[in-house]
């Protein structure tokens, strides 16, 4: 009798074909990652609405003083006189203060969510100020990152287009690879890259989930401002106060809902292909919490 009992997968001539080859499981990703989004929710529901909603709904409320029909001059006649008032220098130079404090805090806090949504994931979820130390600690790498994320997509999609997304959805991971990992900018993105091998279709239907989610999360809101006006005509002939309020609030808990999505599902995704690739298990990735 021959023994077989050491034979390797190669007898299997397709991977498919290897009951014992893990494979990604969609549904289970998109279950976790709507646990791990319901987690930070429920858990850090006040740092969500300080470095989220706040910005947003005040984004949301700027059109409110801009004179009525100001819009409309601009668009119509190419005036700008109703918007004098806004755009002067003490203003502008807040505006891009403003700005830059906002990018900031949010790279810091993006990685914070993906490093405690992990930590929930993996079964030791780490505390609020851990993981916002981590954001700090991988500001940089996520700055050089997204700077090189954005260009190679806009090169590969203005040169090549498909090529292009398809270097978009194998680089889309980065962000719980530079939470998780002590890796530089370029290697966050090769191992992305790598990681993502075989399960880019995953990543694109997720993004396509996530793009419906926010379609539909974006019309709720915009119908619940609809009895105090109208969104197409607010902008052109003016809205009343209540309007904008209602409008922007709404506006600040979408954005707020589809961050959380969008990190958790990130997150899930790249534990899944791990957890397919190499294998995930509390002892071996504690050190990423000490």
């Amino acid at each position: 009798m021959v023994d077989r009992s050491n034979q390797s997968a190669n007898e299997y001539q397709f991977d498919w074909q290897n009951p014992n080859l893990k494979k990604f499981d969609f549904g289970r990703m998109m279950s976790r990652a709507f646990n791990g989004a319901l987690y930070f929710g429920q858990n850090f529901w006040l740092p969500l609405i300080l470095i989220i909603g706040v910005p947003f709904f005040l984004i949301g409320l700027w059109p409110m003083f801009i004179a009525d029909g100001a819009y409309s001059d601009l668009i119509i006649d190419g005036d700008l006189e109703g918007f004098s008032g806004i755009f002067t220098p003490i203003n502008t130079a807040l505006l891009i203060l403003g700005g830059l404090a906002f990018v900031v805090i949010m790279v810091v806090f993006y990685i914070a969510m993906s490093h405690n949504i992990f930590g929930y994931y993996n079964g030791a979820p780490p505390s609020f100020q851990e993981s916002m130390a981590r954001g700090k600690k991988r500001f940089w790498v996520t700055l050089g990152a997204s700077i090189l994320f954005m260009l190679g997509a806009i090169i590969g999609l203005v040169l090549l287009i498909i090529p292009g997304f398809i270097l978009i959805f194998g680089w889309y991971i980065m962000t719980p690879v530079i939470a998780v990992e002590d890796k530089g900018a370029v290697s966050s993105l090769s191992r992305a890259w790598e990681l993502s091998k075989g399960s880019k279709r995953w990543v694109l239907l997720f993004y396509i989930i996530l793009i419906v989610i926010s379609m539909i999360s974006g019309v709720v809101f915009t119908l619940i401002a609809l009895p105090f006006g109208n969104s197409t005509t607010a902008l052109l002939e003016g809205a009343s106060t209540t309007y904008w309020i209602v409008s922007a609030l709404g506006g600040a808990v979408n954005q707020i809902v589809v961050t959380l999505l969008t990190v958790a599902g990130l997150t899930s995704i790249y534990y899944e292909v791990r957890d397919m690739k190499e294998g995930i298990n509390q002892e071996k990735l504690s050190a990423i919490f000490d």
